[in-house]
């Protein structure tokens, strides 16, 4: 099992605040701009209708589940999200296998009654992969993660993935909002600035957008792409 550590925060890219957005260095906000302007111009911006989230992990491998919880403990808004082993909004499974198989992944996660979902994510290979799903084509209504750890592997290629994945699943959009984890992907800085960038856009619409659904917690659906280019380019 590969031995795994988290040091998600300490980026020089950007200093963080409880109650403000990050102050982003113009390195990564150039490199945010460039994302989102990479992004299909007809793709919907799904966002959470709420700041908090609840998830679950279903997992055999203790290092790893840390790393998913010290994520959510320190990653910040806009991550923000509780454990909950009864309802989650966002579930990962973790299983660890040289040569998966289907069979093989499923069965590191034989405790799970996400089993049928975890199968249609489940690839035969190491790496990870995750869906989400939508609420009138509006909302993220939920997230289904899955980690297939390799036997030898680098941790920071795993941790890597892992963050990427949990990133994708709180809010970061990824073309035709499918994660795939490539050199495509940017750092955690720059994926950091977008999210904050859409969820600012989200929360902080004019008086002549009053008419925008909103949920209780003051979320309106489906930012733009010119909208998080502007906060971006301040």
């Amino acid at each position: 099992m590969v031995a795994l550590s988290l040091l998600l925060m300490a980026s020089p890219g950007c200093s963080f605040s409880a109650d403000a957005p990050p102050v982003f260095s113009q390195a990564v906000r150039e490199a945010a701009i460039q994302y989102v302007r990479s992004l299909p111009d007809d793709q919907k911006i799904m966002v959470w209708p709420s700041r908090l989230r609840s998830y679950k992990v279903w997992s055999g491998d203790p290092q790893l589940s840390r790393v998913i919880d010290d994520y959510f403990k320190n990653r910040g808004a806009p991550v923000e999200a509780e454990p909950n082993d009864v309802f989650s909004n966002i579930t990962i499974g973790i299983a660890s296998s040289s040569e998966p198989t289907v069979q093989e992944i499923l069965g590191g996660l034989s405790g799970s009654s996400y089993a049928n979902e975890f199968a249609g994510l489940a690839t035969g290979r190491p790496g990870c992969s995750g869906k989400l799903e939508f609420d009138r084509n509006t909302w993220i209504d939920s997230g289904l993660g899955l980690i297939v750890e390799p036997q030898s592997n680098s941790a920071s290629t795993t941790v890597s993935c892992t963050t990427a994945l949990l990133d994708y699943l709180n809010g970061f959009p990824m073309r035709d909002n499918v994660f795939v984890f490539d050199d495509a992907v940017p750092g955690t800085d720059v994926r950091n600035a977008v999210m904050w960038a859409f969820r600012e856009c989200s929360e902080q619409r004019g008086p002549a957008e009053a008419h925008v659904e909103r949920t209780r917690d003051g979320v309106a659906p489906l930012p733009t792409k010119n909208c998080a280019l502007d906060y971006l380019s301040k």
